[in-house]
């Protein structure tokens, strides 16, 4: 399990955006139980508020599920609790040191730039993008990375495809086990990711299965090698 928790200011609109748009892209790709994701703030200002209006309003025209939130502020008791505090800016990097000592390096900026900020902004799809940016690069350094083993259970045919989207969005190059189940969904896929990419499937050795999906109720196995 992989304990983050997102940071900004007064977590009604970066930080909870950060959050659900996390949860929701880990879903889909079938791995939101190697995940606990949540967000706080690094002040009192907005304690017990829900999300800003305006940015509900963009999770919904982007698709994006979320729950009833209230604003909170980090503790120093969270430090142990998380893996890793993803900060919006700068500014939130230098206000986490007056709540505690980063003393296991577990403070970072999900972008090496400041997510733009929509209360000054009022530009919510600019800070969507930021934050789309930022998450997707995330999932790729903390799951898809050289040596990572993840097996994903009954992963249904639409969320299959999202995978192979990010896989081929990523330039992830994936390839086949010789003996695994002889299947003709297994062809479909090699045909249809061959088509879309520059990244030709290869036969190469692996240590591990690490995505296994079910497709007209017979279990296949298609397995990954992040490169």
């Amino acid at each position: 399990m992989i304990n983050i928790c997102f940071v900004c200011l007064g977590n009604i609109c970066r930080s909870p955006m950060a959050e659900f748009i996390m949860k929701d892209k880990v879903k889909k790709l079938g791995l939101e139980k190697y995940f606990y994701i949540t967000s706080r703030a690094t002040s009192y200002e907005e304690e017990g508020n829900d999300i800003y209006p305006p940015a509900k309003e963009m999770l919904d025209k982007m698709g994006i599920s979320y729950d009833r939130h209230f604003s909170k502020r980090l503790e120093s008791s969270d430090y142990d609790k998380f893996d890793y505090f993803i900060c919006m800016e700068d500014a939130n990097t230098r206000n986490i040191k007056y709540i505690f000592e980063d003393r296991d390096k577990k403070v970072f900026k999900l972008l090496d730039r400041d997510i733009r900020d929509p209360w000054y902004s009022g530009n919510f799809l600019d800070t969507y993008n930021d934050l789309d940016e930022g998450i997707n690069k995330l999932i790729n350094e903390l799951v898809l990375k050289p040596g990572t083993k993840i097996t994903v259970l009954n992963i249904n045919f639409e969320n299959q495809l999202v995978l192979i989207e990010y896989l081929y969005n990523n330039k992830i190059k994936i390839g086949y086990i010789k003996n695994s189940y002889r299947s003709i969904a297994i062809s479909c896929i090699i045909i249809i990711f061959n088509y879309f990419t520059t990244y030709k499937l290869t036969k190469i050795p692996f240590n591990s299965k690490i995505f296994t999906h079910f497709c007209r109720r017979r279990q296949f196995s298609l397995n990954c090698l992040i490169e």
